[in-house]
């Protein structure tokens, strides 16, 4: 890494996340392959201690550690007994480190040796061998031994990992569904929902976020924004096919609507804006009708005022200021040419 590139990294961050950024040019590309590489000839030599290594690092990628008793449990082995954990540890080699809790001398603790490329091992495994090892964590480890489960729980169910893990639709279903049955928690049939919508079926989706509402009572504004989106997804690209579909409009106009709302009444939660303004955008290059300008002119606007507030040093947004900045270019952009037109 050559510091006199600090600029491009910045930029970077700015545009494609500190991860991305940090991948781009610390992970380069080579190191990134080489990685896979390895990780494939692990998984081959052996491949009960890369499950566990790859438990490990969707773990970290939750924020928080993996202990003993979640190894003990994970291993899928007859007869295993403590020291069996040990070996198992042992064959990891230089992948896991001992960690130590404060308070908490009961057990061991481990953790991956780098964050990064824990990341990295999730995103360039095989999806085959991420689902069989997120399949068999979450069958095989109860809640109450996971580390740090009010923390590890806001991360673990999100769609990202149950795509990778389960690309049919109706695998990923069944996960959602014996992790409802469990917990019965709005948050959960969120996440099932967004799931459900990303694999394109909405019918489902709407089912699962309606049931997220109604647990919420329509109070969570994250949940309200989530149902939005699926809206808007199900319906623009019916009218990228037919622009003037009027069901397909009337779902648009009324995604555009909650999260006006939510932009109002959740104003510390900047991503309802992001949202709106993505969303304008993608409706602006599909019709040119007063709707597309007036949603593009109060994300101008909103947009306007952010941009001004991360300005400031110092402050809560500041670090999104480039993200906000390119935002309200395109949005800018958007508005002058149907001004020309």
């Amino acid at each position: 890494w050559n510091p006199d590139n600090i600029d491009l990294i910045e930029f970077d961050s700015g545009e494609h996340g500190l991860f991305e950024s940090f991948r781009r040019h610390v992970f380069d590309e080579g190191l990134t392959d080489r990685f896979r590489a390895k990780l494939i000839e692990f998984e081959k030599r052996d491949l009960e201690a890369f499950d566990v290594y790859l438990m490990a690092c969707y773990i970290a990628s939750c924020r928080t550690v993996v202990s003993f008793d979640m190894i003990y449990m994970f291993i899928d082995r007859r007869g295993k007994d403590y020291s069996y954990v040990y070996e198992v540890i042992g064959r990891i080699d230089s992948f896991l480190s001992e960690v130590e809790l404060a308070g908490d001398a009961h057990q061991d603790y481990f953790s991956v040796r780098s964050g990064a490329l824990a990341k990295i091992a999730i995103r360039e495994c095989n999806p085959k061998s991420f689902g069989r090892v997120f399949d068999r964590f979450h069958i095989a480890v109860p809640e109450r031994v996971v580390v740090d489960y009010p923390v590890f729980r806001r991360y673990a169910y999100d769609n990202d990992f149950a795509r990778k893990a389960y690309p049919r639709v109706a695998d990923g279903k069944r996960f959602y569904e014996r992790l409802v049955r469990n917990t019965d928690n709005a948050y959960d049939y969120q996440h099932g929902a967004v799931y459900l919508s990303k694999m394109k079926s909405f019918s489902d989706a709407f089912s699962w976020i309606d049931t997220a509402l109604s647990k919420s009572r329509g109070k969570v504004f994250s949940i309200r924004n989530t149902h939005a989106r699926i809206l808007f997804e199900a319906n623009i690209d019916v009218l990228k096919n037919d622009p003037d579909n009027r069901t397909a409009l009337d779902g648009v106009h009324q995604s555009m609507d909650v999260l006006q709302t939510c932009i109002e009444n959740d104003q510390r939660r900047t991503y309802h804006l992001l949202r709106f303004s993505d969303q304008a955008l993608q409706y602006a290059r599909i019709r040119e009708d007063e709707a597309a300008e007036a949603w593009l002119v109060h994300a101008r606007d909103r947009l306007s005022k952010m941009v001004s507030q991360a300005a400031i040093s110092r402050s809560r947004e500041s670090y999104n200021l480039r993200k906000y900045r390119k935002l309200y270019g395109e949005v800018q952009n958007a508005l002058s040419l149907k001004a020309v037109n």
